[in-house]
């Protein structure tokens, strides 16, 4: 499982290397039934994670929160090749992290904290506190969520003015998510997309920052990464 290269880059998105270092390790050390209820809070025309979980048993409720993000979304799966047959079992509508209806066995979610709450008009524990009231209402027993967030790193400064620093965007610590029940981080210089900005090019500056970034870690401990993984796990 998980062993899908073209899978995984298309539908983890943007830095896919350096997103899956990560989440690869939480998905090694937690182990998911084929026949799963999952829900993905935030897709959109680069990245719809819960499609690592598709198989014949699953069951995907892939979601953004607007409703134009939606036909991105449909796009995004119709450009993945081999899966014709597994659509039946994918759902999209549009939802809020906010405002979840359901209970799942594993709830998603990559890169939406940090534009719900937002610098100028949220407190740092706000992000917090969501993922610890998602998890109590809307996992299922032994149900698991993954957040999957962008940390603020010491080169936060020299980024200042690239994408979403404009918008008051929140980069996290892995400190501000006191109620995980696991961590797992990577990345110092992975902490924004070229791909984004310069399309297939920008592939290939993103794989450069990625084994940069291997080595980085080889070394040197970080303590502020660039990627964080928080596991919230409901057990009754």
């Amino acid at each position: 499982m998980f062993k899908n290269n073209y899978l995984i880059k298309k539908s983890i998105g943007w830095s896919a290397n350096s997103w899956f270092f990560s989440l690869r390790k939480a998905l090694d050390e937690h182990s998911f039934p084929n026949k799963i209820k999952v829900l993905e809070i935030g897709a959109g025309e680069y990245s719809a994670i819960s499609l690592l979980f598709l198989n014949e048993e699953s069951n995907l409720h892939i979601t953004a929160y607007k409703k134009s993000d939606l036909n991105k979304v449909q796009s995004l799966i119709d450009s993945i090749e081999n899966i014709e047959k597994l659509k039946k079992n994918i759902t999209i509508s549009s939802m809020s992290a906010q405002n979840i209806i359901g209970q799942y066995d594993l709830i998603i979610m990559k890169s939406v904290l940090g534009g719900i709450f937002r610098i100028n008009n949220s407190e740092k524990d706000d992000a917090d506190r969501l993922l610890k009231y998602i998890s109590e209402n809307h996992l299922k027993k032994n149900g698991t969520l993954i957040s999957m967030d962008n940390g603020r790193t010491k080169l936060e400064i020299l980024f200042s003015n690239f994408g979403a620093r404009k918008n008051s965007w929140r980069y996290f610590l892995p400190s501000d998510f006191k109620s995980s029940n696991k961590q797992y981080s990577f990345g110092f210089l992975s902490n924004f997309s070229f791909v984004t900005r310069y399309k297939n090019i920008g592939h290939a500056f993103d794989n450069v920052l990625f084994i940069m970034d291997k080595f980085i870690y080889k070394i040197f401990t970080i303590k502020n990464p660039s990627i964080i993984i928080s596991i919230y796990q409901k057990k009754s």
